[in-house]
């Protein structure tokens, strides 16, 4: 199946699917790795985050998941134990004027909200707006969902062609990059895992463990503005990057925003 990496196909469109000819060795099988809405959320602000929670995000600690919840043509919802509550309605959020198609919304819950949710009376499943209701204003601490804004990227690369398909190591294609990105990207290898909702199964080689590069949003700007065709859309959902080698040869990445609890999310509903 031919997907024009620059394309937007509803919310299918996916930096892994796109970075690799797996999808008919798959079954067309669509996976989408999502992330926060940057720009959105610059315009709109953020919701209102308990002062601890705030600054152990804002130091890049991984937060503990609580609870996830996923349904086909629905989306997706994870929460966390500081209260933070992160949903992508796939169904296009009606919030934000402009912004109602592929956005992450952020809201955090009271202390009470939190407790409801630790207790079990309150799963991830609830916070579907769709159904069967919303939830009572008592149980969160922000006035409304926002758009959410990723606090770090996972840039990976992809091994395809007609051997053997999967992540692969980014320090094979580093010194194949342009001197600026070398010099942001060295030393920031870390590995990542992919999150797979239990609705959703996926096959392995797109759930890692993988090495990749982990970085800053300032940091990711840089790289992607190196790119041969620097575009936004990593800020959203992740994207492909393409750059020149030294030889002439193309290099191909994937960006991936992180969530909260270190992992990237795999999502194909």
């Amino acid at each position: 199946m031919a997907v024009d990496p620059r394309h937007r196909v509803r919310r299918r469109r996916t930096a892994v699917v796109l970075a690799s000819a797996t999808v008919a060795a798959l079954g067309a099988m669509t996976i989408a790795l999502v992330g926060g809405s940057i720009g959105a959320a610059r315009d709109l602000g953020s919701s209102e985050a308990p002062a601890a929670a705030a600054a152990a995000a804002a130091d890049g600690e991984a937060v503990e998941l609580l609870d996830s919840w996923a349904a086909p043509n629905a989306g997706w919802v994870l929460v966390y134990a500081d209260g933070r509550v992160i949903w992508f309605p796939e169904s296009g959020s009606t919030l934000y004027a402009e912004h109602t198609r592929d956005v992450m919304l952020e809201r955090w819950l009271s202390g009470d909200g939190l407790a409801r949710f630790r207790s079990g009376e309150l799963s991830a499943a609830d916070v579907d707006l769709a159904w069967p209701a919303p939830l009572p204003d008592t149980v969160w601490a922000g006035a409304e969902f926002r758009p959410y804004a990723a606090s770090a990227y996972a840039i990976c690369a992809w091994q395809g062609g007609d051997g053997p398909r999967g992540w692969m190591h980014v320090a094979g294609v580093l010194d194949e990059l342009p001197p600026v990105a070398q010099s942001v990207l060295r030393g920031t290898e870390r590995e990542f895992t992919g999150y797979e909702f239990d609705a959703f199964p996926v096959p392995d080689e797109l759930l890692g463990p993988v090495t990749c590069f982990g970085v800053t949003p300032p940091a990711a700007a840089v790289v992607v503005g190196l790119s041969d065709r620097p575009s936004q859309q990593y800020r959203v959902e992740g994207d492909l990057l393409t750059f020149t080698s030294r030889l002439g040869d193309p290099v191909t990445l994937v960006i991936l925003p992180v969530m909260p609890h270190g992992q990237f999310v795999v999502w194909g509903g």
